[in-house]
């Protein structure tokens, strides 16, 4: 038995470590609107299987940016967000959001 957890429990950290070194060596940068879209279009997906709506939610870039290349569209362009808002039964939501690809991201610290 004690084996068994060991091992769950070896696996599971390796997992998370393998998902937060992959969003650290995305290229694709996002604006703070495509962020805030897409938790509004997709909700929230929470470890323990639950979900919620986000009604409102406002996302902050961190860490190193660069500037849109469109000049019509000059934002500062982020490849992590923290998220903050709430959803649709009005409880609070707190994320960070790490783009991976260009329509792809994963979130922690929920």
């Amino acid at each position: 038995m004690k084996l068994i957890v060991y091992l769950t429990a070896v696996i599971a950290s390796l997992v998370m470590v393998g998902g937060a070194t992959a969003h650290n060596r995305s290229t694709w940068y996002w604006n703070h609107y495509s962020a805030e879209s897409r938790l509004l279009d997709d909700g929230i997906e929470y470890s323990d299987g639950t979900y919620a709506e986000v009604a409102r939610v406002k996302c902050f870039g961190r860490g190193d940016s660069m500037r849109s290349s469109n000049p019509r569209k000059p934002w500062p362009l982020y490849r992590h967000f923290r998220c903050l808002g709430t959803d649709t039964e009005g409880y609070k939501v707190n994320v960070l959001l790490h783009v991976t690809a260009q329509n792809l991201y994963v979130l922690t610290d929920y």
